[in-house]
């Protein structure tokens, strides 16, 4: 009981101090994989990011099924507006555009396998804003490759965009962000 003890104590020491924890492990023709949001590590963009071990790589071309239903929250966008009345007054107003779009990047053991990039965007008149910013988008990937038996870890990454204020070039004062992900990897292979 106590061997027992040290050895989960000694693994979640090891989860805790590593940062990007390896989450699972997908198996070649086996069962997917599932991961929630917070099995992922959340990067500085704002995005979120995973290593799934992938066991069975023997050379074969591997197909690969990645499934990702995330949802979150957009972004409005806003302008600068200067007019000259007795002096220049400038203002921020809404730009009407309303932005929520997410990349999502697979690689394995640093080899492209599949990337697509999609939105839930809205565009309104100037000087509206989009008040319900919640948005959802489902990713369905598929990939097929040959790694020549070197696809040992998979690298999933679900990347943000993040827009600038079109006037000045400056970060925007929202930030698009990712609330709630479910993701579902399956990499069978070719006969």
């Amino acid at each position: 009981m106590k061997e027992k003890l040290n050895q989960m104590l000694l693994a979640s020491s090891l989860i805790v101090t590593s940062g990007a924890v390896t989450a699972k492990t997908v198996y070649v023709g086996g069962q997917s994989t599932k991961l929630t949001q917070h099995q992922m590590t959340k990067t500085r963009s704002g995005g979120y990011v995973t290593y799934i071990n992938v066991s069975g790589d023997n050379g074969q071309t591997l197909l690969f099924d990645v499934d990702v239903a995330l949802s979150g929250m957009g972004q409005n966008q806003y302008l600068k507006h200067c007019i000259k009345l007795f002096g220049k007054k400038c203002f921020t107003l809404p730009s009407g555009k309303f932005y929520f779009e997410v990349a999502t990047k697979v690689s394995c053991s640093g080899i492209p396998v599949v990337y697509k990039k999609m939105n839930a965007n809205t565009f309104r008149d100037v000087g509206k804003v989009e008040k319900n910013k919640r948005r959802s988008l489902n990713f369905l990937l598929d990939g097929k490759k040959n790694f020549g038996g070197r696809c040992k870890k998979l690298k999933v990454e679900l990347i943000p965009s993040q827009f600038k204020d079109v006037a000045t070039g400056q970060p925007q004062r929202e930030k698009a962000s990712i609330s709630n992900i479910n993701l579902d990897v399956h990499v069978l292979e070719v006969f």
